[in-house]
């Protein structure tokens, strides 16, 4: 009976040894409430044409599915979408002309205008109903005809601040008039 006694008391005691060490190597980690993204970008006033800068911004998931616009000029939100080379990229997966009146009233902004200097959005990724992980966060904007140029980058939310300056992608080339979009800065941060 007592060898019994001492194989349960080892027992339990290497149950509870390893129940602490356990404890000690898995702490409980408290929920992480998401911060905030930030869009920035300039718009260049072109010398030579007057681009449209119909812009507009949106979230797709990591394997590049469409989630939401943030932002749409309102030439391009009021019908501007129903021509295809307007920020084709987003025109081709936002399905704009199903989009819901809060949606619409929600993401619809006048054009940004190119002599006030820099442009932002700041959305607040909980608010918006997003979970941590991986998103492309895309700004595209219309020069003229079927010159655009497309930012992308790819943001983790969760616990860590990141700061990101994607390089342009111009559809279909670079136009004549140059960088009408730049300086593109996505920053994800917590107030």
């Amino acid at each position: 009976m007592n060898r019994k006694m001492t194989w349960l008391f080892l027992l339990a005691s290497v149950m509870l040894l390893f129940s602490c060490v356990k404890d000690m190597t898995t702490p409980e980690q408290e929920p992480v409430s998401l911060g905030l993204l930030k869009i920035k970008f300039k718009l260049n006033p072109a010398e030579e044409i007057t681009p449209t800068f119909q812009t507009v911004i949106w979230l797709e998931d990591e394997r590049s599915e469409f989630i939401t616009s943030l932002l749409v000029s309102d030439w391009t939100a009021y019908g501007g979408y129903k021509f295809e080379n307007v920020c084709p990229t987003w025109n081709e997966k936002a399905g704009w002309k199903d989009v819901s009146d809060e949606q619409f009233d929600a993401v619809t902004r006048a054009t940004p205008n190119p002599f006030l200097g820099a442009d932002s959005l700041t959305i607040d990724c909980e608010e918006l109903g997003l979970n941590p992980g991986v998103y492309k966060c895309r700004v595209e904007t219309h020069i003229k005809k079927e010159y655009n140029i497309n930012y992308t980058a790819e943001i983790r939310l969760g616990a860590e601040p990141v700061t990101k300056r994607p390089e342009p992608t111009y559809i279909p080339e670079k136009h004549e008039a140059g960088d009408v979009l730049y300086d593109v800065v996505m920053t994800y941060y917590f107030e």
